[in-house]
């Protein structure tokens, strides 16, 4: 988003800066108060998301079909998917491409990524082919979530990928068995299994604040895109 800023100059030349500027450092201060990072080095952002209560029962809606998640659900979802992913090799400091659009399948696929300690790292899903390729050799993607038209151009680059569905009208279609078997599947027995404390699911590994959660790519004003690391 472009900024568009006024400055005030005088008769005398002399230019008057708001105080959220200096022209010393030429750095530009947030109007808003400083937020404190949690003092835990060892507190992951999925843990710290859902450590939350929550005020209100839905947590995604899609607006195109009315279906929707709870927030009860939520967790067990991202558990589910996070479980299936570990069996299909995924682990933590793996990059994860999301070639996907906005849907409500979006937040569940990012969450369990971070999850298991892997890197998200999206692009447009109208990228070509060289596009989704130098993101690809760059961040080191060895997985990626995309739409069906895409599959073929992962496989291309040796990438294997799992199809998402962008509402839950498509979400039985065959293309989407496998992400419908690895988030739903396991989905009742999961949260059966909340009562009990019993999981099928794998020990997490350690995650730190300083570790890398996502890779982001920015165009910023000059040159080809660039990768932004964010940390948890």
């Amino acid at each position: 988003m472009a900024a568009n800023w006024n400055f005030f100059s005088l008769p005398n030349s002399t230019i008057i800066y708001p105080h959220w500027y200096s022209s010393k450092t030429g750095i530009y201060n947030s109007l808003q108060s400083p937020r404190n990072l949690p003092t835990d080095p060892f507190l992951d952002v999925v843990s710290f998301i859902f450590s939350h209560p929550h005020d209100g029962i839905l947590a995604l809606v899609d607006s195109s079909s009315g279906s929707s998640i709870s927030y009860s659900n939520l967790l067990t979802l991202v558990k589910s998917l996070a479980s299936g992913l570990h069996k299909m090799g995924v682990s933590q400091g793996d990059v994860v491409l999301l070639l996907l659009p906005n849907s409500i399948y979006y937040p569940i696929v990012l969450l369990s990524v971070m999850y298991l300690g892997a890197v998200v790292t999206p692009l447009n899903p109208l990228s070509s082919v060289c596009e989704i390729r130098k993101q690809v050799k760059e961040c080191g993607v060895s997985f990626a979530f995309t739409i069906p038209e895409n599959i073929k151009k992962l496989e291309s680059l040796g990438i294997p990928a799992i199809a998402v569905p962008e509402n839950e009208m498509d979400l039985k279609h065959d293309c989407f068995s496998c992400f419908y078997n690895l988030t739903y599947g396991k989905f009742h027995s999961i949260k059966k299994n909340l009562i009990y404390g019993d999981f099928d699911l794998p020990q997490r590994p350690v995650i730190k604040q300083e570790d890398t959660a996502g890779i982001l790519y920015s165009s910023g004003t000059t040159g080809v895109s660039k990768g932004v690391v964010l940390t948890h």
